[in-house]
């Protein structure tokens, strides 16, 4: 029987992992959460969600670069996995008409779903708006894969869920690699739309998931331009870089989020309030994101690293 399986990888998400779960709940048939020992209420908000359901099935889990091996027993069945962060939000009214199509064989032949996410940098849920970068052109990686069409993943044992390459089984040779639901160029005629709330804080804690350690980030930029001469100064929680490079594309641009508010799966009562952040503008300041304050450049000039990535980074390959 064909079924939607949701997969979540979380650590310290507590702000909005309610928000992120409820909006999902009805499209998945079955939701893996594999909690890498949150130290904030994460794991607490995710046991009290399981506590009224048996469709989520909450696990403590240590190392997330292993966790592929989870979804072998999916390989070559018809299911459809769905991958989703912590600071995914997906729009529910748009989730219900997918899994219609889904069920009624649409996508069949189609390996992975691709739709339009919105790269957020404030919120404002009284206003119902939120501002941010519009994927495409910025990344936007849906997590949407027919696992019928394989039979297995290449070194799923050392890989992160969803991460790396697919096996396709034999006499797959009419797979279609990937289709885009709706119009991939308007967001309001995507059918697939998630706001992913990457320069957001997502967690009670004031701590920031970040993609890049300084030292990784300093070794990186160190190798790909002769433009840093000396250090890069930053504060104790380092910068994150390499997000900003795929996430931060193009112009700030405003959307109304009303279809993401509001979503009250039956299993859940009506209690929940989404956190409203405490500031708006989180790419500088506050319990957000932390970047670096000042870099030197080799002419002797200094100048901030937000402007400096967002002017630099975006013609630099490969970081």
């Amino acid at each position: 029987m064909k079924q939607i399986v949701g997969i979540l990888l979380v650590k310290n998400e507590d702000l909005h992992i309610e928000w992120v779960i409820r909006n999902i709940f009805d499209f998945c048939d079955h939701i893996i959460v594999l909690d890498n020992y949150s130290t904030d209420d994460t794991y607490a908000i995710i046991e009290r969600l399981a506590a009224n359901t048996d469709k989520i099935d909450l696990r403590k889990w240590k190392n997330p670069h292993a966790s592929q091996s989870v979804l072998s027993a999916y390989y070559g069945t018809d299911t459809w996995v769905f991958g989703v962060d912590g600071d995914e939000v997906y729009d529910p009214n748009d989730l219900a008409t997918l899994r219609k199509r889904i069920f009624a064989g649409e996508f069949d032949r189609v390996w992975w779903l691709r739709g339009n996410f919105h790269n957020c940098v404030s919120l404002d849920l009284n206003a119902q708006m939120a501002q941010g970068y519009p994927a495409p052109p910025a990344a936007c990686p849906v997590k949407l894969f027919n696992f019928k069409l394989i039979s297995g993943w290449k070194d799923e044992h050392r890989r992160q869920r969803l991460h790396g390459y697919p096996i396709f089984a034999s006499g797959q040779s009419t797979v279609v690699l990937f289709a885009f639901v709706g119009d991939m160029s308007s967001w309001e005629g995507s059918q697939l739309k998630c706001l992913h709330l990457c320069f957001i804080a997502r967690s009670s804690s004031g701590e920031f998931k970040q993609l890049f350690r300084l030292k990784h980030l300093k070794r990186r930029l160190f190798r790909k331009t002769s433009q840093i001469r000396h250090t890069v100064r930053a504060n104790p929680h380092g910068a994150v870089a390499g997000r900003l490079k795929r996430c931060a594309v193009g112009e700030i641009v405003g959307r109304d989020i009303s279809g993401f508010l509001g979503h009250v799966p039956e299993a859940f009562d009506n209690s929940f309030t989404h956190p409203v952040p405490s500031l708006t503008e989180q790419l500088r300041q506050g319990s957000g994101m932390q970047l670096p304050a000042v870099l030197h450049l080799a002419n002797g000039e200094t100048i901030t690293c937000l402007r400096w990535i967002q002017k630099k980074f975006k013609s630099i390959a490969g970081i």
